[in-house]
């Protein structure tokens, strides 16, 4: 009995020293971080919330943050930079308020780390931001990142692959270094933070849209002029397709530049002739009434809508003017040649000539030149009443060749002496070639409606 009694009070003793020990810790550790406290690899037990803040001003003050991309470092700072060696006080108090030294026996049995819990408290998001908002990642030169898109080479469409370049997405790099450093690590690998190809030269879309250009492409389109044929090249057709990054289509104003190219290569109204004349050589002739043109705004309202259609086109462009010849010089081998300076015309027929004469062309001196360029015989009358501001004449043989009233006629109230000489200089005509009576019968009886007359 007396032994029990023993034992119970020797239990009690121990359990009354525990206790004490206990609550003599439990005072202790009143204004201090509890046993099994560690913050960022510091171990802060029984420290004193100034120790703790002095620990770790020191430390992040000396610590060296590398960010890398690959194996290259491309930027370091320290601590002191992002404001991590501040003073902690009132964050470390947080952490503080949140123990409860009664139960301090705790950690000796589990030690936890904090550093999760206290790294939001202890980063300095304003002096972060600031530091980073002087600093330029994307320094020195960067390739950028591109999306594979559709391209062309001579005969087709092609994709082109996709480029992977090493710029930086600023705002993804510098998140991944601030969760990093909030978790500890002060060497940050950011070469995941490329900016990446959003399309790349796998992509269904992709594929699908250069297989639809190169089908649009394989139309064929054949325009006749005469007996002269142009076939719209592969470069041509693809000229007239747009990609605009959602679908390929017929652009109908690029439709239009290939009107207007063949326009520019085959219209001959208005355009410089190279003329080889009878007297003079080769001459350029400028401008006239002759030839045609092709109408370009119906012209590619009508090609763009066979497009759509989808099946090969054979067309005649819509034109106005005379009509289109074979030739590449559409005067041919039956023409008339009016020569201003020598006062002469020539009436040639299927390249033989059929008669010649001196002729009295526009008066010179007052603003009646007769225009010159490439005009046509576009009317014949017999007799005809010419009539103008101050005259009205009866001519037997008239023959208009431009809009303005200027013809080729006969004119016998004129002297044969004035003929082929300098009369034209004072003495011309309002604008019309003057002719011998018997030259300007052999003329009308033999010409066609719309054969050329060369004025220069």
């Amino acid at each position: 009995m007396n032994r029990k009694k023993i034992i119970i009070g020797s239990a009690a003793s121990v359990a009354l020293i525990l206790f004490g020990i206990y609550l003599a810790n439990a005072l202790y550790l009143r204004d201090k971080l509890l046993p099994g406290t560690n913050i960022e690899g510091i171990d802060c037990s029984y420290k004193t919330i100034d120790e703790v803040n002095q620990l770790l001003m020191d430390k992040h003050k000396n610590t060296k943050f590398s960010i890398l991309e690959g194996t290259s470092e491309s930027l370091s700072f320290t601590g002191s930079n992002i404001g991590l060696d501040r003073d902690l006080t009132n964050e470390l108090s947080q952490v503080r308020e949140k123990q409860n030294s009664l139960t301090w026996p705790l950690g000796l049995i589990s030690k936890k780390a904090l550093d999760e819990e206290t790294s939001n408290l202890l980063f300095n998001e304003d002096a972060f931001n600031t530091y980073f908002s002087s600093v330029n990642l994307n320094k020195g030169n960067r390739l950028q990142s591109n999306d594979a898109f559709l391209n062309r080479n001579n005969t087709n469409f092609i994709i082109t692959e996709e480029v992977y370049g090493n710029t930086l997405n600023v705002e993804t790099a510098i998140n991944k270094i601030k969760e990093n450093i909030k978790n500890g690590a002060d060497t940050i690998d950011i070469s995941d933070c490329y900016e990446k190809p959003k399309v790349t030269k796998n992509d269904e879309k992709l594929i699908s849209l250069a297989a639809k250009a190169n089908d649009l492409k394989k139309i064929n389109i054949e325009y006749k002029f005469g007996t002269r044929r142009e076939v719209a090249s592969d470069v041509n057709k693809m000229d007239m397709i747009t990609y605009d990054g959602n679908d390929v289509y017929f652009d109908k104003s690029k439709v239009n530049n290939y009107v207007v190219s063949l326009a520019q290569k085959y219209d001959t109204y208005g355009s410089t002739r190279s003329f080889k004349s009878t007297r003079r050589g080769v001459v350029n002739v400028t401008g006239g009434v002759y030839g045609w043109y092709i109408l370009t705004e119906s012209e590619t309202e009508e090609l763009y809508n066979q497009l759509l259609e989808g099946n090969d086109i054979s067309r005649v462009p819509n034109y106005d003017g005379t009509i289109i010849k074979n030739e590449d010089n559409d005067i041919g081998s039956t023409y008339i040649e009016v020569d201003i300076l020598n006062q002469h015309l020539w009436f040639y027929k299927n390249g033989a000539l059929l008669v010649e004469g001196d002729v009295v062309t526009g008066n010179a001196s007052n603003g009646h030149d007769t225009p010159k360029g490439v005009h046509y015989v576009w009317s014949k009358e017999s007799p005809s009443i010419l009539k103008g501001q101050d005259y009205e004449t009866r001519v037997e043989y008239w023959m208009p060749i431009e809009w303005t009233g200027v013809g080729i006629h006969d004119a016998i109230w004129r002297n044969p002496a004035e003929f082929g000489k300098n009369t034209y200089l004072t003495n011309g005509s309002h604008g019309c070639i003057n002719s011998p009576l018997i030259l300007a019968k052999t003329i009308y009886e033999n010409v066609e409606i719309g054969t050329p007359v060369i004025v220069f």
